[in-house]
């Protein structure tokens, strides 16, 4: 790390993009060294291996983007370990698949959070993964579509094809 810091002065990057593969205890240090930092764009690839190595970003982030086109990587983010990882979050883009991730993240990042967009699975993915289950269940767009309708007031909410959008206080 100390060479980076020879040519960066690292108290001043606010925004961190990982596009490439970087060891994990190297990421978590340059991060340790970054007080400033304010927006990270990743995968949930990095996200699987900063919960495997028990990180924790205390510091409040103004954005965090988990980026479903780096490395093809269109899963859903494990929210239990994500929300412990990183419990201060301004403004937060994450894949989802289910509405109780949804209710986990507004619960759990409460105390800074004031928008989040929710991707979520099209109807067709989840069809294929769930041939054997009652055809007579909702659709996933019903599941979200009913959750959105259900939330109380201080939420402001739009669904705009796959991506449910909430604004918060």
């Amino acid at each position: 790390m100390t060479d980076i810091q020879t040519i960066l002065d690292l108290n001043n990057v606010e925004k961190l993009i990982r596009d490439e593969c970087v060891p994990t205890m190297d990421f978590i240090a340059l991060l340790n060294l970054m007080p400033n930092l304010q927006s990270i764009k990743t995968t949930t690839i990095l996200l699987d291996a900063l919960n495997a190595a028990k990180f924790c970003h205390t510091k409040c982030l103004r954005s965090f983007v988990i980026d479903p086109n780096c490395y093809d990587d269109q899963r859903p983010v494990n929210i239990e370990p994500f929300c412990a990882m990183f419990p201060r979050i301004e403004k937060l883009i994450i894949p989802v698949d289910n509405v109780d991730s949804c209710r986990y993240v507004l619960d759990q990042l409460n105390q800074d959070l004031i928008s989040v967009i929710f991707r979520i699975p099209s109807n067709d993915s989840v069809l294929i993964e769930s041939e054997n289950e009652n055809e007579d269940e909702n659709s996933t767009d019903d599941m979200f579509s009913e959750w959105i309708n259900e939330l109380p007031k201080q939420y402001r909410c739009q669904k705009k094809q796959q991506q449910i959008h909430i604004w918060i206080k």
